[in-house]
């Protein structure tokens, strides 16, 4: 049995790491009262508020109980399996898009060429511009009248009358991916393009020398190399993408005829339209709950791949 001195070097060391755990957490209190305040409290109060009837137009104080009849109400609702097929096109769609997009330039750029950090800087220009900003002036572009799409297109002699490119149901969506994955592929870019320059270089050597086309160390060196990146962002941008709204809702709102009503946008026009903000919160939780199932699955699978 060993006795330590008050004095020994242990117990100047345990003391030292208490000390500095206390300075850690002194630190990040802050941040951690923020996040209550910015996320705990508001979602909390969304999950309280979802078993009520309130109605803003009645006032906040006056509201009852009604128990899991809004959240009946939303699953026998029709338009809820259209609000949930919006959104599953619209994340499919971003996500296959962007990805795509994203591998293509993060490939492109990796290469060595003249000016590459100048182009490198410039793609990140749409991830930079706020959502709000992108979608109206994707909006001018593509307006029906005035657009400076239909108009390059009638002066090429491509269409004979103005494209209705934000009224037309499948046209909308089109349009609207398009948008989507011109704003967010600058994040995939930036960090597929990261998850490149950790990849050996000897592993493009040695595929070389064993006479392997550039097809073949894509498929087999890049994309394995590449997967634990791809996995993270996969994760990542199907929440962010389910819960988009900005960008939606200036450049469609929703439109038209409801085509692009995603459920993060059926959860603003329930509660702050219709002034239903007991159904609305319903909604929104119901959505964070669908996500939460769907990261504990993705995340219980890619550790059984692995």
């Amino acid at each position: 049995m060993v006795i330590r001195k008050p004095g020994s070097k242990g117990d100047i060391r345990r003391r030292l790491a208490t000390s500095e755990a206390r300075l850690g957490l002194a630190l990040a209190l802050p941040a951690m009262v923020a996040l209550a305040l910015v996320i705990a409290y508001p979602f909390l109060q969304g999950i309280r508020w979802s078993f009520t009837d309130l109605y803003l137009l009645r006032g906040l104080n006056n509201w009852s109980w009604v128990g899991f009849q809004n959240y009946t109400q939303i699953l026998s609702d029709p338009k809820t399996l259209d609000q949930l097929r919006a959104t599953v096109i619209w994340v499919v769609g971003s996500l296959t898009l962007q990805l795509s997009l994203g591998l293509a330039f993060a490939l492109l750029l990796h290469r060595r060429f003249r000016y590459r950090p100048i182009y490198r800087a410039l793609i990140l220009i749409p991830w930079v511009t706020p959502p709000a900003v992108a979608a109206l002036i994707w909006r001018w572009i593509l307006h029906a009248d005035w657009g400076i799409a239909n108009n390059v297109l009638s002066s090429l002699g491509l269409i004979t009358q103005p494209v209705q490119w934000l009224a037309d149901p499948t046209l909308v969506w089109v349009s609207l991916l398009v948008v989507g994955m011109w704003r967010h592929f600058p994040f995939w870019y930036v960090n597929l393009l990261a998850g490149l320059q950790m990849v050996p270089g000897e592993l493009y050597e040695q595929a070389q020398i064993d006479g392997a086309s550039r097809l073949q160390s894509f498929r087999h060196i890049t994309l394995p190399q590449l997967m634990p990146v791809i996995t993270v962002l996969l994760l990542l941008e199907t929440i962010w993408r389910a819960n988009e709204f900005a960008l939606i809702w200036t450049f469609t709102q929703g439109g038209p005829a409801g085509q692009t009503t995603t459920i993060a946008i059926a959860t603003y026009m329930t509660s702050f339209q219709f002034h239903r903000i007991g159904l609305g919160s319903a909604t929104g939780v119901l959505l964070a709950l669908a996500l939460t199932v769907f990261t504990i699955f993705y995340v219980r699978s890619i550790d059984t791949e692995r």
